[in-house]
Formats: structure tokens, sequence, C-alpha cells
């Protein structure tokens, strides 16, 4: 295979059910001939592993590893090391391009040589589809992440120099995208809807530790932007336990 425009990954752990969704939607890709697909696998042990294997020697999956890891984060750091492709855009399992030719209209780029390009989402709740559109990235940037990282795209090369960091178990790929922006490195947005995610919703812990990560990166990025972050993060925290409290 020659050096492909795109390395797809998927990271995963026991994803029997929502792999193939994953699989099948890079498969039917109109420039598949331009895309590598890597899986990264956790050890998977509920057969998932068998599904891997049966897809690689079809040739759907380009390449895989399945070994214990220290978290996702840990996992999409090997992927940008392992990735052959110009750029890499990470797909969850479960997740999916909406339509055959999402790649091919993410990079009609007419001459454009981006160190990121994206696009917009859309968000499956139960089989109703819910629009996350991105075209202002980064307009709110110093309080969250903007765009879903399915519909992000970043070449390869300069993705390596900002790994994702293992302390941040909830917020490294915002971390990622604040250092990419406030580096100056270009980026394209596509007027197309590049992922399609699944609401997996997320528990209060999750919320909670987000919400702190979230005001940490925002510090370390967006220093001057501290007066209406600070709020922002406040306000955001007081909600969620009310909620909690109403709740119990």
């Amino acid at each position: 295979m020659a050096e492909p425009l795109l390395t797809v990954v998927t990271v995963m752990f026991n994803a029997l059910k929502d792999f193939p969704k994953t699989s099948s939607s890079v498969q039917e890709q109109t420039w598949r001939h331009r895309i590598e697909y890597l899986v990264i696998d956790g050890a998977s042990t509920d057969g998932t592993l068998v599904v891997v294997r049966d897809a690689a020697d079809r040739g759907e999956v380009d390449s895989w590893v399945s070994e214990p890891d220290r978290g996702i984060y840990d996992a999409m750091n090997k992927a940008t090391v392992l990735a052959r492709g110009e750029f890499t855009l990470f797909m969850n399992a479960g997740d999916v391009f909406p339509a055959r030719d999402t790649v091919e209209r993410l990079f009609d780029l007419s001459g454009a040589k981006p160190d990121y390009v994206w696009g917009d989402s859309e968000v499956d709740r139960s089989g109703r589809l819910l629009p996350d559109p991105a075209p202002r990235m980064a307009r709110f940037l110093y309080r969250q992440m903007t765009v879903c990282h399915q519909s992000l795209a970043v070449r390869t090369s300069v993705l390596r120099q900002y790994p994702f960091d293992l302390e941040l178990r909830v917020a490294a790929d915002y971390a990622v995208l604040c250092a990419l922006v406030t580096s100056g490195a270009p980026g394209v947005y596509r007027p197309v809807v590049v992922s399609r995610v699944l609401d997996e919703g997320f528990s209060s812990k999750n919320f909670f530790r987000g919400l702190d990560e979230k005001r940490r990166v925002s510090r370390q990025y967006f220093p001057g932007d501290r007066w209406r972050s600070e709020p922002y993060f406040a306000l955001w925290g007081l909600y969620m336990r009310l909620k909690l409290k109403i709740r119990t």
C-alpha cells in the first residue's frame, strides 16, 4: 500500500458489538484506497479480537495491535507513532462516517495545505440524529472542546509533536486541540458532516473531573481569557451539583 492520505484509527476495548459498524463504514468509503485503517485494542476479552483478525485477513483492517494500555490516550499515542497516513483521524468503535464520500469531501481542499482539517458531526441519541456543527471552532475554545475529535483530521507529523497527556483522563484531546490552535498551525474547516457519534452519556464523576481538567487546560493556553472562562466553569459546576442534589 502506497503512503495513504489518511489513517483512520479505532481505539477500543471489548467492542464486539460496535466495532463492525465502524469497520464497515471505513470499507465503504469511496476513497478507501487512500485510507489506512489502524486498530488499537486494549487486550479485549469479549471476542473482539476474532472479529478484528477476520477483518484483517479480508484486508479490511490494514494494521492492528492488541495489548494492555494505560487508557484511551495511551492507545491514541501508540496509534500516532504507527500511523502511516499524511493525516490521522480517530473514530471510536460504534461511530461512523455518515456517507460513502465523507473522506473524499473532507479532503477537497482546493490546493490548501493545512495542518489540520475539520468538519461537523451529528450525535446519534437512540436513533435520533442531532446536528453538532463546528464552523467557528476557535470561537469558544477557551472553555470547551468545540469540535468532535472524530471530525478532526490532523497532519500526522504535527500530531506527533503534541502527544496526548496521560495525566489528563478526560480532556487530553481538548489540550491537543488548544495546542494546535494557539501554535498558529493552519487549519481548514469543511462544511461536511464527518462523523456520526454515539451519545454514550457520562457519569457525574467524569463530568467534574472533565470540568476540572478543562479549567486547567484553559488556564494554560488561554490565560488572558480567565475573566470569562472561570465564571463559565463555576456556573457549570454549580448547575451540575444542584441537578444531582435535586435528583437525590
